[in-house]
């Protein structure tokens, strides 16, 4: 896989068919099908198949490949896409330092939210997909976000806190905590 100018493209994913086997590219772009089962993957020799290559920052690309086939060079085009949006914690106040991601096809790096809970994401393709936020204090969210959308809003839930007690079976004592942020009541 190889960007605009011959650059590889790491940790692009490569899907045969529509829910067939799926690959990573490496450090250098490049990823290998072996030993796949031509039965289960409905692979006949000498026919071009339908593959798929997607990566953050780039738009889903279709491409084609012969089982048993030569190597194939498939050229990514950067996505133009940025998203926008806010981001509040659970009492509606600004969550500056919260962390913020778009995950789809591919997945984006995550960016961090302004002291006004402003973020942007760039290279965000125009396609349906998934915002993921998660608050300095370990709250998150997750929602939806429709093909084509340039703007997003999102409120971080309150972080969980679990609390209880940890005994043993057969005699009901408590068991010692070896991490230092575990409490025992």
């Amino acid at each position: 896989m190889v960007a605009a100018g011959g650059k590889p493209v790491a940790g692009a994913t490569v899907r045969v068919g529509g829910d067939g086997i799926i690959k990573t590219t490496s450090l250098e772009g490049l990823f290998r099908l072996d030993d796949l089962e031509a039965r289960r993957c409905n692979l006949i020799p000498q026919v071009t198949q339908a593959l798929s290559v997607s990566g953050a920052g780039f738009e889903l690309q279709p491409s084609s490949f012969k089982y048993s086939g030569p190597p194939i060079t498939v050229r990514l085009k950067p996505s133009a896409g940025k998203l926008v949006g806010t981001l509040k914690d659970a009492d509606g106040k600004p969550a500056g330092g919260a962390v913020v991601r778009w995950m789809g096809d591919a997945v984006t790096a995550w960016v961090r939210a302004d002291a006004l809970g402003r973020f942007e994401i760039a290279g965000v393709p125009k396609r349906q997909g998934r915002i993921q936020a998660l608050g300095r204090d370990g709250a998150s969210a997750e929602a939806a976000v429709p093909a084509g959308e340039p703007k997003v809003a999102l409120t971080l839930g309150r972080a969980a806190i679990l609390e209880g007690r940890v005994t043993q079976i057969d005699s009901g004592k408590l068991v010692p905590s070896e991490c230092p942020e575990w409490r025992t009541t």
